[in-house]
C-alpha cells in the first residue's frame, strides 16, 4: 500500500512568491508552489539552498485549500537598487521616452532617495499537504519531525502554527481527511487541491470532503488515520 506524509500548513502570514514583476514587486501566489515546498523539505532535510539532491525533483505534492484566507499588502521603503534603476531605464528607453531622473524615481515624491517595495502575502490561511515520495518516505518524514534548519511557509519570519506535522498514512486517505468548517449546515464540502507531479503542474480540481465543526473534532479525526 502506497504511503505519504501530510503536513497541514497555517499561520498567520505565508508567502509563496511567483514571478516577479521587477525587483521591486512581489506578489504571493495563492497556493503553496512546487519550489516552495521542496525548499521546506531540503531545509528540513539538511541540505543548503544550491546543493538539493536529485531526487526531491521526484517528489509528488498534493495541496489542499482548507482555508483560502486573504492577501494583504506590505509596503517598504529601501535604499533604490541598481537593477531596479536599470529595468525603468530600458523600459523608459522601450517607449522613445526620456529617462530624465524624476521618471527614474521610484518614489511618491519622484525625489529619489529611498525605493519603495510592495509585497503580498496570504493571512489566516490553510492548507493540507499530502508528499509521496516512496523511496524516501521514512527520511522526509523524520526530516520533518525534527528537522535540520526550522521550516516556515515561504519566508523565514513566517513560522507555521500548530499541527505542522500530522503523520504518515495511505495516500487513498488524502480524500478522507475532513474540513475544519465553523457555522456550517452541510456534512461535506467542496475544496480546491492542486497536484504537482514531477516536472508539471497540474490544472487545479475540485472534491468534496466530510466536514467538521470543532478543531478537536478534525484533531481526532486526523490521528485516527495517520500515524505519527
Amino acid at each position: 500500500m502506497s504511503k505519504s506524509i501530510y503536513l497541514r500548513l497555517a499561520g498567520p502570514l505565508q508567502s509563496w512568491t511567483g514571478m516577479k514583476i521587477t525587483g521591486n514587486v512581489a506578489h504571493t501566489n495563492r497556493f503553496p508552489t512546487a519550489s516552495g515546498l521542496k525548499g521546506l523539505l531540503a531545509g528540513a532535510l539538511g541540505y543548503k539552498r544550491g546543493s538539493w539532491e536529485d531526487w526531491l525533483d521526484e517528489v509528488f505534492f498534493s495541496v489542499r485549500q482548507d482555508r483560502p484566507g486573504r492577501v494583504v499588502d506590505e509596503f517598504q521603503t529601501i535604499n533604490p537598487p541598481y537593477k531596479e534603476e536599470m529595468f525603468r531605464r530600458r523600459i523608459i528607453i522601450a517607449h522613445n521616452l526620456r529617462a530624465s531622473d524624476k521618471s527614474m524615481s521610484f518614489t511618491p515624491d519622484a525625489q529619489s532617495g529611498t525605493a519603495i517595495s510592495k509585497r503580498t502575502y496570504l493571512a489566516d490561511s490553510e492548507f493540507i499537504v499530502q508528499i509521496t515520495c516512496a523511496d524516501h518516505t521514512k527520511d522526509i518524514a523524520a526530516a520533518l519531525r525534527d528537522p535540520t534548519y526550522s521550516t516556515y511557509l515561504g519566508r523565514k519570519a513566517f513560522a507555521p502554527s500548530f499541527p505542522f506535522y500530522l503523520g504518515i498514512g495511505p495516500t487513498k486517505d488524502f480524500a478522507k481527511l475532513p474540513l475544519f468548517v465553523t457555522n456550517s449546515n452541510f456534512k461535506e464540502r467542496f475544496a480546491t487541491i492542486k497536484d504537482y507531479v514531477p516536472g508539471q503542474e497540474l490544472a487545479p480540481r475540485r472534491q468534496q470532503f466530510t466536514t467538521v465543526g470543532t478543531r478537536e473534532q478534525w484533531y481526532a479525526s486526523v490521528k485516527e488515520k495517520l500515524q505519527l
